[in-house]
């Protein structure tokens, strides 16, 4: 059981990154929904690979985690795992906008 003390499983109504739909590697991603007590968060490749994810921030309504620096650029999903169920969610991960400066 979480700390929320629910048993339903992590329902994602939306997610806010740094480019609204998009985060860049180093930044983070965030989620807003139900039952987001959640203590760990992926990124999975579309060739299955596995990035974990720093949570820094969960509750009952929101969960947000750290990006990887070394995370590619590229469309990954998002698994945050509850209890006994896991939830995917698609974020893009654009290239740097800001270049080098």
């Amino acid at each position: 059981m979480s700390r929320s003390g629910s048993s339903l499983p992590p329902t994602v109504w939306w997610a806010q990154g740094n480019d609204f739909d998009a985060s860049s590697p180093g930044s983070a991603v965030r989620f807003f929904g139900r039952c987001l007590d959640v203590g760990k968060a992926e990124f999975v490749g579309s060739d299955g690979s596995v990035t974990s994810l720093k949570v820094t921030q969960r509750d009952v309504w929101s969960c947000a985690a750290e990006i990887p620096k070394d995370v590619k650029p590229g469309s990954y999903a998002v698994r945050l795992e509850g209890r006994e169920t896991g939830l995917t969610w698609c974020v893009k991960v654009p290239d740097n906008p800001w270049g080098e400066k």
